[in-house]
């Protein structure tokens, strides 16, 4: 795959529950959208009991690195990242 370089474009963040310290936290990330320019990676915070504590989505951009504005993706990267948000287990498989 070529290489490709994405930067953080948005972040929504949706705080559901307190945690305290100390404790035990779990983070899971999947990708759940690819765009022309961008994709969509989704982000879920649980606490030591498994409830969920936060959900973020990030909106990345693909960066042209010369001239430091948005472009399209490769076809072999989106295509790429497309498998991955279409596979059940967001491991392209």
């Amino acid at each position: 795959m070529p290489r490709f370089r994405v930067v953080v474009g948005r972040l929504e963040i949706d705080f559901k529950r307190q945690m305290f310290f100390p404790g035990r936290a779990t983070a899971c990330a999947r990708l759940l959208e690819v765009h022309q320019r961008k994709c969509v990676i989704g982000h879920g915070l649980f606490d030591g009991e498994g409830n969920c504590t936060a959900v973020l989505k990030a909106i990345m951009v693909s960066l042209n690195e010369e001239t430091h504005r948005s472009m399209a993706f490769e076809p072999a990267v989106r295509a790429a990242l497309e498998k991955f948000a279409a596979s059940k287990d967001g491991l392209g498989s």
